[in-house]
C-alpha cells in the first residue's frame, strides 16, 4: 500500500482502501480500478491523495530510486515549504498547488535557485507610502 497524489495515480490502478472525500463520502471502493473518470470525480470533488495497491516488484524498485533522489527531495521541498511559508498546507487547494510547485521544481532545478530578494525589495519601494505608512484607500473620499 502506498499513498500516492492524484497527480500521480495512473488510470488502471486498484485502490488500497475507499477513496472518500472531504467530508467522509466514500468516492470509490476499497479494490476498485481506478479510472480516468474516477481521477476527473477525485479531482472535482477534492480528493488530494489516494491509498494505492502495490506489486512487490515495482515497490522494491521504487525504494531504490527513492533513496537515490532523497537529498535533492529534499533541497526541493525545503525550498518550496520557504514559499508556502504563510499558507496552510492542510487546506486541499493549496496542498495540491504545493504538490504542483515541488513537481515542477523538480522537473526545472533552476527554480530552486532563486534567493534574491532584490526584485522583492524594488517592488516594495514602488509601492505609494500613505503617512501612517499604509497603502492609501483609493475610492473613498
Amino acid at each position: 500500500m502506498a499513498i500516492k497524489r492524484i497527480l500521480d495515480v495512473d488510470p488502471g490502478m486498484v485502490l488500497a482502501s475507499d477513496a472518500l472525500d472531504e467530508n467522509g463520502r466514500m468516492l470509490l471502493a476499497a479494490g476498485k480500478e481506478i479510472t480516468a473518470k474516477h481521477l476527473k470525480i477525485f479531482r472535482t470533488w477534492g480528493v488530494p491523495e489516494v491509498d494505492i495497491k502495490e506489486d512487490s516488484s515495482s515497490a522494491s524498485a521504487g525504494d531504490a530510486n527513492v533513496a537515490s533522489q532523497s537529498d535533492s527531495d529534499d533541497k526541493v521541498l525545503l525550498k518550496a515549504k520557504e514559499y508556502f511559508c504563510q499558507n496552510d498546507l492542510k487546506n486541499p487547494v493549496i496542498k495540491e498547488l504545493f504538490n504542483f510547485c515541488v513537481t515542477q521544481m523538480k522537473k526545472n532545478p533552476a527554480l530552486t535557485k532563486i534567493t534574491s530578494e532584490e526584485p522583492v525589495k524594488k517592488a516594495r519601494r514602488a509601492l505609494p507610502q500613505s503617512s501612517q505608512g499604509r497603502m492609501p484607500r483609493h475610492g473613498r473620499r
